[in-house]
């Protein structure tokens, strides 16, 4: 995996963003810690569509404080379909969301996502999103090909 892009500090800077690998099939992990708040989703969108090739894995598991509603991950859903709008192939967003305010969040974004045509999924932790992508074979799509 190439080096990490430079991720430009968020405009909320309460959130900050570290790409990190797979340890065991080396698919890149936007992990996201600090506080969410509506400033920090244009950030995350910009993040994600930053991340190399088309499986992108964002874990909230790292969020500490959640001061951001439906309406902005509805907004941050739609901003990342439209990312994906014309692409050949689009990329499968799998979120992570251990915590019941995040995960209801994240099945937001999967309800805009699956309305732009872009295949989403959202788990408790890393490792049931693992197993799932292994079952659905998504992860011969990790190096983009």
């Amino acid at each position: 995996m190439n080096p990490p892009p430079e991720f430009p500090p968020p405009a909320d800077a309460l959130l900050r963003f570290d790409l990190t690998e797979d340890s065991h099939h080396q698919f890149p992990v936007l992990r996201i810690h600090g506080q969410l708040t509506n400033g920090g989703w244009p950030s995350l969108a910009e993040a994600c569509a930053n991340m190399p090739g088309r499986l992108r894995v964002l874990d909230f598991s790292g969020v500490t404080h959640c001061q951001t509603g439906s309406e902005d991950a509805a907004s941050f859903g739609r901003q990342v379909g439209r990312q994906n709008a014309g692409a050949r192939e689009p990329s499968c967003h799998v979120l992570v969301a251990p915590g019941d305010l995040l995960f209801g969040l994240c099945r937001v974004i999967q309800m805009n996502l699956d309305m732009a045509r872009v295949k989403a999924a959202v788990f408790r932790s890393v490792s049931a999103a693992t197993r799932w992508l292994e079952e659905e074979n998504l992860l011969r799509d990790v190096a983009g090909n």
